[in-house]
């Protein structure tokens, strides 16, 4: 019984985290604003007060990706969530993401994805899942 009461009593104590835990934190809590105007590894890394290469070495030993990785990966969710919407251009969709143009915005989703924003949309309107 003591065992039991002893580990409960620790579950209630607050966690530490390291420098570098709660950078990440921050980081993910950050990132994951669909309002955050950042689509690289220096807005962040200036936003958290941090020199880019520590912020990517942080990312790296706490999550087994850069920083760059993590950015891009959101940036193609947030986009394939807004291009599933109808209702909003591509155009719109670049803006939304904070790219400088369409232009800009579909040759970087091709590159990740290997699809143009336009085939994405077509394929979501057929019914293929989102992946």
């Amino acid at each position: 019984m003591g065992d039991i009461f002893e580990n409960n009593e620790r579950s209630l104590l607050p966690t530490t985290h390291t420098s570098a835990e709660h950078i990440f934190e921050l980081f993910i809590n950050l990132i994951e604003d669909p309002q955050q105007p950042f689509t690289n590894v220096n807005g962040y890394a200036e936003l958290l007060h941090i020199t880019p290469k520590y912020f990517s070495s942080i990312c790296k030993k706490l999550s087994g990706k850069t920083a760059n990785e993590i950015i891009i990966e959101q940036i193609i969710k947030q986009a394939k969530i807004l291009l599933h919407d109808n209702s909003l251009s591509i155009k719109q969709v670049a803006d939304r993401l904070n790219f400088a143009n369409q232009s800009h915005f579909g040759t970087y989703f091709h590159r990740y994805t290997g699809m143009s924003p336009q085939h994405f949309r077509q394929d979501c309107m057929i019914g293929k899942p989102i992946t």
